[in-house]
């Protein structure tokens, strides 16, 4: 008898289990991307729709959500500064009321051989800052852990080739 309670249990248990939709290496490879190369990114993986487009300041900022409303992902691509040379460093944010996913990217992160630069808190938020050549990860935690944010934005370097 127990042993078709632990089945049924284990049968049932998916049903309660969110997957997180996007990992930390697709984040910094979507600040790589081009808002139509994002595009095609997004639509292979199924996982997130796009919401809206808006221009601010000659940048076309893209907005994706989750499809499945009970994971709260959003992440928002295009935006960036423009360097000395007129190269677009983009900028990729990530958002989510699911903790966990934020806390895996922060070992996703020391895994990548990302240096940790800071790591504290202010009054509102935990704050985790990591960076290498190419770029630099901000994370930031609400204090309340109502919502975590991933900011990544890549860096300018000179190529001496």
């Amino acid at each position: 008898m127990k042993k078709y309670l632990v089945i049924l249990a284990l049968f049932f248990c998916p049903a309660f289990v969110h997957a997180q939709s996007i990992t930390l290496y697709d984040l910094i490879n979507l600040s790589n991307l081009t808002n139509d190369q994002a595009y095609n990114f997004f639509n292979a993986g199924k996982t997130f729709k796009r919401l809206y487009e808006q221009d601010v300041k000659g940048l076309s900022i893209v907005h994706y959500e989750t499809k499945n409303q009970n994971k709260l992902e959003d992440v928002v691509i295009g935006d960036g500064i423009r360097s000395d040379n007129g190269a677009l460093l983009r900028k990729v944010n990530y958002a989510t009321a699911h903790i966990d996913y934020v806390l895996k990217m922060i070992g996703e992160a020391k895994g990548a051989g990302l240096s940790v630069d800071f790591q504290g808190s202010d009054v509102t938020k935990n704050i985790y800052l990591f960076d290498n050549f190419l770029y630099t990860v901000h994370i930031y935690i609400a204090n309340d852990n109502s919502l975590a944010t991933v900011e990544i934005q890549q860096k300018d370097f000179i190529d001496n080739e």
